[in-house]
């Protein structure tokens, strides 16, 4: 996903459990009063994530490359952002 994480109140998301972990893409910030108390991701995402991350261990020069696209994002001034599956296309 390439904008923001979707915010959720912790009431919500309470609420609404069941339905979120059956999306295994699912991605949002859980808020309390405002305020982001915690991150939710489905599985798929997770993995993602997992395997993003092993990349850069496994690849410092990846990462690298990320931060320097990272870095010219940051100075674009623009307001999406890049999902990790934008990084991993990236990376091949």
């Amino acid at each position: 996903m390439s904008d923001m994480l979707e915010r959720v109140t912790i009431t919500n998301f309470k609420g609404r459990i069941k339905e979120y972990v059956k999306d295994p893409n699912i991605e949002f910030v859980i808020t309390r009063s405002g305020k982001s108390i915690g991150v939710y991701m489905g599985v798929s995402a997770w993995e993602t994530m997992q395997n993003t991350l092993s990349l850069f261990r496994n690849n410092p020069e990846s990462l690298l490359k990320s931060l320097e696209v990272h870095h010219r994002f940051q100075k674009s001034g623009k307001a999406e952002g890049h999902s990790l599956r934008d990084f991993e296309l990236l990376l091949k």
